[in-house]
């Protein structure tokens, strides 16, 4: 399955290129002729082994009383037998001694890039350097690989940095995406923006921003119970929860010279596995080892020149948690109107002092006129490239260096400009959000740029047969609809796309009586009066009506649909319903028996996966819209298992529709329901796009309260009338995607 993802395949090669004996260089998931041979015997001695509570940690983070929560812990787990662990030690990787490189073609448009250098691991002194190092890289629109050599050279469509090294030594990875023709200039400039490290000591400015951009991500860490959960346990394992807090200090104190010296000691060629994955229609004939060597030469030095250390600086003040806060203040949203009609949400969250705030209304997708597919995702790709203001590159460059990240988003039923940020600053980000949100420029040169991306992006879409199977089945499904589009848009229509379009189009939607400013965080009423009327208190009503009011009709292309694609090794296939419009009668019902038959214990993964092996990915999903929805099951077998999986998800369907679920299926689908739903919005910005959403489309933010209420009132019967009126046989798109 994973070597159909062009993305994974590089990395699993990348990882097996650079490991030689080290078990990293192995698929998580294992390989096929071995895993078919694992016996249950096999199965039983490794649970005994390492299933032990001499090698456990449990961690407990939530709304819990502490003595309760013991006491059921002791119920648990009490009994657990323990037992000494024959720990199994992967072999020790020798230093590697010279540059490798392996070139592979595969079935797909786009190119591909992995690169990784040997790294000590995680408790080793140079650890935080080198995080740091990768924050510089590629994270944010300001980093270097992004503004180097996305922006400014245009040579790829994705490229970012990570560090892969835990209990053992372990790789720094760089992975990358771009057109074909563009392989070797791309390795070239990521590999000299590493180079530059080697050379120049980091600016403090720059090194300032990317601590504050680890200090956000800290934050972020916290938000939610698994992140603090997972940090805990995943440190404790290492031998102490509190190196975590360690850990995050030495990244703060990491200096220029610290930077400059595990650049020098660790990217060099010698050091260096490289990896190219291009279309066979290129070929890979023109990568000899003499011609990759002297593009890697010729970017990276091979000096270890020893770098002369300062005293390191000072960490940076991180208390993750506050707790001063009252749950009232966490549990009410406040509402007001500015005069112009643009309504205002506020939730004030203390505990964490980061903000959330999102300007969001009725547009995307299904406002995009006919013939302008993408439309919606290209004008707002342009927005955070500059206003009136600020360029793209101050724009990122100021709101990254007050440890906050911008962007905007165009979806099925609507659009918006998204800013989370360091509470503390909230006010001085507001500056720059202004300029993005009500002053775009819409540059002639930039919407070309940004068009040209879309299209590689498209190309890039379609490398992967999952996704690529799942348009055609929404482009069946909802027929002339603007849902029937990816967000991307076709090809054609990008292509005449123009940067007066996106101009007319973003300001026919931005108006006050259909805006919503929606702020989640750690910010206090009369902070928010003040920068909701700042942003959008002068916002005007614009001459002319919304650019599509009512779509067309969405007439079916029901019936099977067949695509193949040479060189996959797993089919695909989709089973698709036309399905009720959120916030409808049934569509409660609905989201209650996608919790039936999918998921770990569901229907569709019993009966396709547990019981028949018809693939890893298995399940269904349904996608309320504003106007409709979609509703589909899906496999991953291979061809010889393609025919039973379809017949194997008409037949659940089918079975739904006439017979009542189980209570036990019912009340373990509400509550798991009913928790995800909980549990997905503990981020402020996902709150922030909830309350949002449900205000802009005309339901009312509180509706977004009531939803696990909601979900625990479906009944058997209800469950039955959505899906008769759903999975209606006549109407269903089956999609086969098969290796040719």
């Amino acid at each position: 399955m994973y070597d159909d993802r062009p993305e994974s395949f590089t990395f699993y090669r990348t990882m097996e290129l650079g490991f030689q004996n080290h078990t990293y260089r192995r698929p998580i998931a294992g390989y096929q002729d071995i895993v078919e041979k694992i016996t249950r015997d096999q199965l039983v001695a490794f649970y005994q082994n390492y299933y032990r509570p001499s090698n456990a940690v449990l961690v407990v983070v939530g709304d819990v009383d502490v003595e309760d929560a013991l006491a059921r812990i002791e119920q648990a787990y009490g009994g657990w037998t323990n037992g000494r662990v024959v720990m199994n030690e992967p072999p020790v990787e020798p230093a590697q001694e010279g540059l490798r490189f392996k070139a592979y073609e595969g079935p797909m448009d786009h190119a591909y890039l992995g690169a990784g250098f040997h790294v000590p691991d995680i408790m080793h002194a140079d650890y935080p350097a080198l995080q740091m190092l990768g924050e510089l890289l590629s994270s944010g629109k300001s980093s270097r690989f992004y503004q180097k050599v996305r922006e400014e050279k245009r040579l790829v469509t994705s490229a970012g940095a990570d560090l892969l090294a835990e209990k053992w030594p372990g790789m720094f990875l760089i992975f990358a995406s771009m057109p074909p023709g563009k392989w070797e200039s791309a390795t070239g400039a990521l590999l000299t923006e590493i180079e530059r490290f080697k050379q120049d000591l980091v600016p403090e400015s720059e090194l300032d921003k990317a601590r504050r951009q680890v200090e956000r991500s800290l934050y972020r860490e916290w938000e939610t119970m698994e992140g603090q959960a997972s940090t805990i346990g995943y440190y404790q394992l290492l031998g102490d929860y509190r190196l975590a807090d360690r850990h995050r200090e030495a990244i703060q104190r990491v200096t220029p010279d610290e930077i400059m010296h595990v650049a020098r000691t660790y990217f060099r060629p010698s050091n260096l596995s490289l990896v190219g994955y291009l279309p066979k229609s290129v070929g890979v004939q023109a990568l000899t080892d003499e011609r990759v060597t002297g593009l890697v030469e010729s970017a990276l030095s091979t000096s270890a020149a020893p770098v002369e250390k300062r005293t390191p600086a000072p960490a940076r003040a991180t208390s993750a948690v506050r707790t001063q806060s009252s749950a009232a203040d966490e549990s009410r949203v406040t509402s007001f109107e500015l005069s112009n009609g643009v309504r205002v949400l506020l939730k004030r969250r203390p505990n964490v002092p980061l903000v959330s705030m999102l300007t969001i209304f009725p547009g995307g997708g299904r406002f995009e006129p006919e013939g302008q597919s993408g439309l919606g995702t290209l004008t707002h790709r342009v927005l955070t490239k500059g206003g009136a203001k600020y360029n793209a590159e101050e724009i990122a460059e100021k709101i990254e260096g007050l440890g906050g990240g911008i962007d905007s988003f165009s979806s099925f039923d609507t659009g918006g400009v998204s800013i989370g940020v360091l509470s503390d600053y909230a006010e001085e980000a507001v500056e720059i959000y202004r300029d993005v949100l009500r002053e775009p420029r819409f540059d002639l040169g930039r919407v070309e740029q940004e068009k040209t991306r879309l299209l590689e992006e498209l190309q890039r879409r379609h490398d992967n047969p999952v996704p690529f199977a799942m348009d055609q089945m929404f482009r069946d499904v909802f027929g002339r609809h603007p849902y029937a589009y990816p967000f991307l848009g076709e090809a054609a229509d990008v292509n005449q796309l123009a940067a007066r379009d996106c101009t007319e189009w973003y300001h026919s939607l931005l108006i006050p009586n259909r805006a919503v400013l929606s702020i989640v965080g750690d910010l206090s009423i009369e902070r928010a009066e003040r920068i909701a009327e700042r942003l959008l208190g002068d916002l005007g009503d614009r001459a002319g009506g919304l650019p599509r009011e009512d779509p067309p009709a969405r007439p079916v292309q029901a019936g099977e649909h067949v695509l193949r694609r040479a060189g996959i090794k797993q089919a695909v296939t989709f089973v698709g319903f036309p399905a009720p419009p959120m916030e409808t009668p049934h569509s409660i019902a609905m989201e209650v028996a996608n919790g039936v038959l999918t998921g770990l214990g569901g229907r569709l993964f019993v009966e396709l996966r547990d019981k028949r092996s018809l693939g890893y990915m298995t399940g269904s999903a349904y996608h309320p819209l504003y106007t409709g929805g979609v509703f589909f099951g899906y496999a991953n077998p291979g061809a010889e298992g393609i025919e039973e999986a379809v017949r194997v998800i008409l037949h659940e369907l089918e079975l739904i529709s006439r017979e009542s679920v189980s209570e036990d299926e019912l009340s373990r689908a509400k509550e798991w329901l009913a928790g995800s739903h909980i549990m997905d919005l503990q981020r402020n910005g996902a709150q922030a796009l909830g309350y949002g959403s449900y205000e802009a489309l005309g339901f009312g933010w509180p509706e977004m309260d009531r939803v696990p209420d909601k979900i625990r009132a479906v009944t058997q019967d209800d469950i039955i009338a959505a899906c008769r009126a759903t999975f209606v046989r006549d109407n269903a798109v089956i999609v086969r995607m098969l290796p040719e």
